[in-house]
């Protein structure tokens, strides 16, 4: 027997075990409480291909394409969480980088 089971009366031994195993269960359970994501899974991997492929896209164009592909109405600020979520920014400089072209940037930097 270990240490600190023979300190211990049988009734308190079992009642410690049951409270860690209470714990780990609403550990667990509560990690995945709340209100279900709109953007389900398989949307949130398209929608991330389709910013990667155009990443100057706005966010109410991106809410409109999740509605015109998935059937999922969201608002601006649901995109907005869904951006700071994966750590992307929809910076001004990415929006006007593809009306740039390569060829003349090289041009005048040479």
């Amino acid at each position: 027997m270990f240490h600190s089971q023979i300190d211990r009366p049988e009734h308190l031994q079992m009642v410690s075990y049951s409270r860690s195993q209470v714990l780990l269960f609403l550990l667990t359970f509560l990690k995945n409480a709340g209100r279900p994501n709109r953007i389900h899974d398989a949307a949130a991997k398209a929608l991330l291909e389709y910013i990667q492929r155009s990443p100057w896209v706005y966010q109410d164009e991106m809410a409109l394409f999740l509605e015109e592909e998935w059937d999922i109405r969201v608002n601006r600020s649901t995109i907005s969480r869904f951006l700071k979520k994966n750590r992307l920014r929809n910076k001004r400089g990415q929006r006007i980088g593809h009306t740039q072209s390569q060829a003349l940037r090289i041009a005048l930097q040479a």
